[in-house]
C-alpha cells in the first residue's frame, strides 16, 4: 500500500520499519493517519476454506514496511505508532533507504498503486508442482526481481502458492520471505 504520497518522488528516503507480529496492516494504517507515506508490499493468494476458494492478502516481507515523511515528521514519533515495533537504526542513525536504491526501486516497480505484488496466485487447478529443492537447502534467487542474487535457506515448501518460504538476510537481520518457484535457483553442489 502506498498512501499519502505519489509513487515516485525523486530524493525520497524510506525508513525501514519493523512491525509487531502480524500487525503490518495496522502499523501501515496508523502511520498513514499520522501523516507518513507508507509502502507496505503485499501479495494475494487463494486458499481453500470450507470447501471453496477464498483470496487472502499477506505481507510480502512479513514484519516489515517502509515509511517516508510527507512533511516534517520525527521518526521517533513513528516508533510510538501502534503496530510498530521499532524503526531500524544503524551506527549513523535511522536506517534510510533512498528510492534510487536498486532493491527499493525494484520493490516499488513490482507493486501496483495499492502495494500488491503482481504474479502471485494459488493453485486453483489443484495441481501441486514437484519442486527441485527441499527444506534446509541453500538456494539463490534468480535475476529479475528485487531480491535477485540473494542466497537463503529454504524454511518451508509451499506447493499451493508454488514456491517456498526462505530465510534471507535483509536489513541486517534474518527475515522469512516467500519466493515463487520460477525465481529459485539451486546452488551448485547442493542436494
Amino acid at each position: 500500500m502506498i498512501e499519502s504520497a505519489p509513487r515516485w518522488v525523486l530524493g525520497r528516503r524510506w525508513l525501514a520499519v519493523m512491525c509487531n507480529p502480524r500487525q503490518e496492516g495496522l502499523a501501515a494504517h496508523n502511520a498513514t493517519q499520522a501523516g507518513w507515506g507508507v509502502f507496505y508490499p503485499r501479495y494475494e493468494v487463494i486458499v481453500t476454506h470450507g470447501g471453496g476458494y477464498r483470496p487472502v492478502v499477506r505481507a510480502y516481507l512479513p514484519g516489515y514496511m517502509f515509511a517516508a515523511a510527507t512533511r516534517l515528521l520525527d521518526p521517533y514519533d513513528l516508533q510510538k505508532t501502534h503496530g510498530v515495533a521499532k524503526v531500524l537504526r544503524d551506527m549513523d542513525g535511522y536506517y534510510e533507504i533512498p528510492d534510487t536504491d536498486p532493491v527499493m526501486r525494484a520493490l516499488l516497480a513490482m507493486c501496483d498503486v495499492d502495494g500488491l505484488v503482481a504474479g502471485f496466485g494459488g493453485a486453483k487447478d489443484g495441481k501441486l508442482p514437484i519442486t527441485r529443492y527441499h527444506v534446509g537447502q541453500t538456494i539463490r534467487i534468480a535475476p529479475g526481481g528485487p531480491l535477485a542474487g540473494l542466497e537463503g535457506l529454504v524454511a518451508k515448501l509451499d506447493r499451493k502458492r508454488r514456491g517456498a518460504e526462505v530465510w534471507l538476510e535483509i536489513l541486517g537481520g534474518a527475515t522469512k520471505a516467500f519466493v515463487p518457484d520460477e525465481q529459485i535457483e539451486e546452488m551448485e553442489g547442493q542436494t
